[in-house]
């Protein structure tokens, strides 16, 4: 536990800190907390692979075609968690193109190996629950779509046989009334009548 003296004296060199003032220096110390970026909540890019990035986005995207803010974050979730695997893999083939014997041989490369599959695993395990999630969310959209279709359909079908009734009504009523006025019947048919099935 710190004394009262040492507390204070942290307290007073701290003020005199005024941190990094060089734009290197300021670089460096934006990245002290990373080690390595594969946990990192936005796609850990090395310098030129931006534009394969975005073709890996975007042909995750024209697949998958998410739809809504749900289905978005899924996605995000998704092509950040496959973008990692892809990470990973590229850091296995990395050591093996650099290693001149067989590096999973090489115990050195053991903490490596243990890091990467753990890294490997989680991200594989994340992308399956956020691809089986937006895969039931756009489930759901479609048989939601599917009803409002189906719906839709029925209000057009009903809507048609009443205008068919009404029709088969109305020229029914208007051969009734041709025939009585034919044989000189007096009566006619009643002009409120009702025209339901």
């Amino acid at each position: 536990m710190s004394t009262s003296a040492q507390i204070a004296a942290n307290q007073q060199n701290a003020r005199k800190s005024t941190g990094p003032t060089s734009a290197e220096g300021k670089a460096l110390s934006s990245q002290n907390a990373r080690t390595h970026g594969l946990t990192s909540a936005d796609f850990p890019v090395r310098p030129g692979e931006e534009q394969e990035l975005d073709d890996f986005v975007a042909g995750l995207t024209a697949e998958l075609k998410p739809e809504g803010e749900q289905e978005k974050i899924l996605f995000r979730q998704l092509a950040h968690d496959a973008w990692i695997v892809r990470c990973c893999q590229r850091s296995i083939a990395t050591l093996y193109r650099d290693s001149q014997t067989d590096p999973m041989l090489d115990e050195q490369n053991e903490p490596k190996f243990r890091r990467i599959e753990n890294y490997l695993r989680r991200a594989e395990r994340s992308y399956y629950r956020a691809l089986n999630e937006l895969r039931a969310l756009q489930t759901e959209r479609a048989v939601a779509g599917a009803a409002a279709v189906r719906q839709s359909a029925r209000r057009l079908i009903s809507a048609t046989e009443d205008a068919m009734f009404n029709q088969v009504f109305d020229d029914f009523m208007a051969k009734r009334t041709e025939r009585a006025s034919a044989n000189g019947d007096s009566t006619s048919p009643p002009s409120n009548t009702s025209r339901s099935h």
